[in-house]
């Protein structure tokens, strides 16, 4: 039986490769002035990740050319070059399903594990935003209230779980909301993690948790001058306080699938191509909510600039390996269970490359075709060459009649106007300003909609 005939993907006919083509450019130009008070300084990481995007699948950049053994049969195909960029959803899909069966194998243990998602107030997310090492201080802080709370809970000093805890950086509905998942052991190892292993105890509960990880975070903004000392004593009476700690159900050894699906949701794509449109003749782009049936809508430039906020820095890992599941604790297993005859060998071990599938094998597994068989003749196919200079890409692309890139939208886009949020206190000392001078403003410049008590919604309303 034939195996069924490959189409390769086209990321030039989605919405995703219509805005970044439009307006990247204009974006890069007007960031300064329009978005650094919210989104930081520029970035060169983002225009070089919008530029390697537009790259993705285009045979213009390069391509391999893959033809089957079977000289009688003269089937071949051309197969485009990926980006591999943070914001291409088509490779992070691979990267996840990579990550998925990397974690269930290498890293959790036939102990039961749960999700653990920590999120931050709204007032407090454009700080994160506006400098990202403050999302590696948040991860830090994630992993002490789990580790402090295990043990206050066990009523053991030197216990510790084992985490998988990534860093994510988009909401429901692609909007910039940092906050961390995370895959938590439902309990700890004694003896720092040597010893027997004790179960999640059934009062240490979320709400626990959330106290703990509230006065860390707090904690760490006014250390890092973030913060004032007196709002971070406001933020502490808040009711509700706008940070969660939600706990799901345990995920037992032999749930292989659920383990997988979780690992691989934790390291999914930032955005959905099904989920968004795009308007060209307005230059706005509607992103839905599939949880909540619910839509935003914004201009071209403002989703860029909640895209640029997924883009990490380069060599900035997006997940952390702790406790129990760190390399160093893994390592020390390995070796502690090695043969005494060969301990002076160098310990086994599975490293992530090892589990990187190919292009083939994740076409067979998620779409169910195996593209090393020739869809004629059911032979083998093999790669014949490498197209990448430009002027052989143009010929092939004239030889194959596929449509050239096309040129941006001329048409001009401008920010949506939206209503500005004042709050009734400054909260974000700005970087050149001593902390003395932070300090409550006036009552009769207070907004009058907005209370001291903002915000009042659920702490997940927006993830």
């Amino acid at each position: 039986m034939c195996s069924p005939s490959y189409r390769a993907r086209s990321p030039q006919g989605t919405a995703l490769h219509a805005i970044v083509l439009d307006h990247h450019e204009r974006f890069g130009s007007v960031y300064d002035e329009q978005f650094a008070a919210r989104y930081g300084p520029w970035r060169r990481a983002v225009e070089d990740t919008f530029v390697r995007y537009l790259e993705c699948g285009n045979y213009a950049n390069g391509c391999l050319r893959v033809a089957c053994t079977n000289r009688d049969c003269g089937y071949d195909v051309f197969v485009p070059f990926s980006c591999k960029c943070a914001i291409c959803p088509s490779c992070a899909q691979r990267r996840s399903i990579e990550f998925g069966d990397f974690v269930d194998a290498e890293i959790l243990e036939d102990v039961p594990y749960r999700h653990v998602v920590f999120t931050i107030p709204k007032i407090l997310r454009t700080a994160v935003l506006q400098d990202r090492t403050l999302l590696l201080d948040l991860s830090h802080c994630a992993w002490r209230t789990l580790v402090r709370g295990l043990r206050v809970a066990l009523g053991d000093k030197k216990a510790v779980p084992g985490a998988v805890l990534s860093r994510a950086t988009a909401g429901d509905l692609g909007n910039g909301h940092p906050h961390l998942h995370s895959i938590v052991s439902c309990g700890a190892w004694s003896d720092g993690g040597r010893g027997s292993f004790s179960l999640w105890p059934a009062h240490l509960r979320s709400e626990d948790l959330e106290q703990l990880f509230r006065r860390k975070v707090l904690s760490l903004l006014v250390r890092r001058g973030r913060l004032a000392p007196s709002t971070a004593e406001r933020l502490m009476q808040w009711n509700p306080t706008g940070f969660s700690v939600w706990l799901g159900d345990p995920i037992h050894p032999y749930e292989v699938e659920s383990r997988q699906r979780l690992a691989r949701y934790i390291c999914k794509s930032p955005i959905a191509l099904h989920r968004m449109s795009y308007d060209a003749a307005t230059c706005q782009v509607t992103y839905t909510s599939v949880s909540q049936g619910r839509s935003r809508t914004v201009s071209a430039l403002d989703f860029m600039a909640d895209l640029s906020v997924h883009v990490p820095n380069p060599r900035e890992h997006g997940v952390s390996y702790l406790g129990r599941c760190s390399n160093r604790s893994r390592g020390a297993r390995r070796r502690a269970d090695e043969d005494p005859a060969a301990r002076g060998a160098p310990a086994p071990s599975v490293s992530r490359k090892a589990f990187r599938r190919s292009w083939a094998q994740l076409l067979k597994r998620v779409w169910q075709i195996d593209v090393t068989l020739c869809p004629r003749c059911a032979s083998e196919l093999k790669i014949l060459s490498a197209v990448v200079n430009s002027k052989s890409c143009h010929r092939l692309i004239d030889h194959l009649g596929l449509p050239r890139a096309r040129a941006p939208n001329p048409h001009e886009c401008l920010p949506m106007p939206g209503a500005q949020l004042r709050l009734p206190f400054t909260l974000i000392r700005p970087q050149d300003a001593p902390l003395a001078v932070v300090a409550v403003q006036p009552e009769d410049e207070r907004d009058p909609l907005v209370n001291d008590d903002w915000p009042s919604d659920a702490p997940f309303s927006d993830d």
